[in-house]
């Protein structure tokens, strides 16, 4: 008790008496430190709310194959419980729903691929889009009555996924 009467009865002491100077560089480098996670942790709460669900433009991928954007969009679709999800389900097992998606993801926005014939890489043209459906595991494009894919290694990027999910909010 007299200890702390004592302590008390003492004038203040002042930081820099207990504690060495603190150099400036390292204050900006805490600040600095300090502003980084700050952003990690607004990005990662505006990925969750807005994002690809950690795949995206968000998170520095920028391109999906049209089979990883199709299982995105089934799940976001039915996550948001948007009506396409019921016309996907169609079909019965999810495997057709996300083939559903992928096919439609196929005809809203643009997909490129590599040509099977050359190997070279091309967006998709819409002409060629009204013959073609997706073949495959999601990854191909082509006819279903040909054998072989016209298309091989098809993606979507992340910001026309984004366009689709803002259009598959539009639907009714």
């Amino acid at each position: 008790m007299i200890f702390l009467f004592a302590f008390a009865a003492s004038p203040p002491l002042l930081a820099a008496e207990i504690q060495p100077p603190v150099p400036e560089w390292l204050s900006y480098a805490l600040i600095a430190f300090g502003v980084l996670v700050l952003a990690s942790v607004l990005m990662r709460l505006l990925n969750s709310q807005f994002g690809l669900g950690g795949r995206g433009l968000m998170s520095g991928r920028m391109r999906l194959t049209l089979n990883e954007a199709a299982e995105l969009a089934y799940q976001r679709a039915k996550r948001k419980r948007l009506p396409l999800v019921a016309v996907a389900e169609q079909g019965g097992e999810s495997a057709a729903a996300v083939q559903w998606f992928a096919n439609n993801i196929f005809c809203i926005v643009p997909v490129r691929g590599k040509r099977a014939s050359s190997g070279k890489i091309e967006a998709i043209k819409r002409s060629r889009q009204e013959k073609l459906c997706v073949v495959g595991d999601g990854n191909a494009i082509g006819h279903l009555n040909e054998d072989s894919p016209r298309y091989v290694e098809v993606y979507v990027e992340a910001r026309d996924l984004e366009k689709y999910m803002k259009w598959a909010r539009s639907v009714h």
